[in-house]
């Protein structure tokens, strides 16, 4: 059974959704061709759920992975969805996920808009 609120939940999950696209859009903007893109996308996708702390506790991982772990969206999304449906956490208590997820969506928004100008 879900403990938080599910409100909450989507809302957190649209900013995890536009960090992602986001993220998608870079990579599209970078590479080539499809071919380059995909190889890209699945090197980033292992390396993300491999960080995130879907397989191995964030906190077991060496401290170079800690590291680029707090870069990911996956990461911070992981523990929101956790919080959220198993402790019922509300959202000044995940302040910390929400305030990074938040910062690397604006990031990865801000990098679209500045390569896709660059293009023109």
């Amino acid at each position: 059974p879900m403990r938080g609120s599910l409100l909450d939940l989507l809302a957190l999950t649209l900013l995890f959704l536009v960090a992602n696209v986001a993220i998608g859009m870079i990579i599209s903007v970078l590479c080539a061709n499809q071919q380059q893109a995909l190889l890209f996308v699945f090197l980033a996708c292992v390396l993300e759920v491999n960080v995130s702390g879907y397989l191995l506790s964030v906190n077991n991982m060496p401290p170079a992975f800690q590291f680029i772990a707090e870069f990911t969206p996956l990461r911070h999304y992981m523990s929101i969805v956790r919080e959220i449906m198993l402790k019922g956490a509300t959202l000044a208590m995940l302040s910390q996920h929400a305030v990074a997820l938040a910062l690397q969506a604006l990031a990865s928004v801000a990098i679209v808009w500045v390569l896709l100008r660059r293009t023109d």
